[in-house]
């Protein structure tokens, strides 16, 4: 930081500002509260589902193993985008960046975007119908997303 020159001098002048609201390239039209409160980057277990799941239904199960469990409930944004499961709820590039302990990923693809993330997780438990995959990632390879 520079020594204060004190021979400078300044005065501060105060102007009245006002804009039209023509002038606004955007309007507020309304402020909807979530009615939902998910804090999923500080949950110690997270429960997340996707489009496999085949509904919001689906994702009862989900909602009910992650109550059990003390955790929270998440999706991918295939879900989300489904309207399947509000955004607040999203794991993935677009969604929300999460490191809980234990991530149990169900019906979900194994996308670049998801996997980032959750990928930094501490235990990642894949539950899909191929028996034959090792991780999503592997599945997603194989599948191509249709898990």
């Amino acid at each position: 930081m520079p020594e204060k020159d004190t021979s400078k001098s300044g005065e501060v002048v105060k102007e009245p500002f006002t804009i039209a609201e023509a002038d606004l390239n955007a309007k507020f039209l309304e402020f909807i509260k979530s009615q939902v409160m998910v804090n999923l980057v500080e949950a110690d277990i997270i429960v997340s589902g996707g489009r496999g799941t085949g509904g919001p239904e689906g994702f009862n199960i989900l909602r009910e193993l992650a109550d059990t469990l003390g955790g929270a409930l998440a999706a991918s944004r295939a879900a989300v985008d489904s309207g399947w499961v509000p955004y607040e709820h999203q794991v993935g590039q677009t969604g929300k960046t999460v490191k809980p302990k234990i991530y149990i990923a169900c019906a979900i693809s194994g996308a670049i975007q998801h996997l980032a993330g959750m990928r930094t997780s501490d235990c990642i438990v894949a539950i899909n119908k191929d028996p034959d995959c090792a991780d999503i990632q592997e599945c997603n390879h194989r599948h191509r997303g249709r898990l």
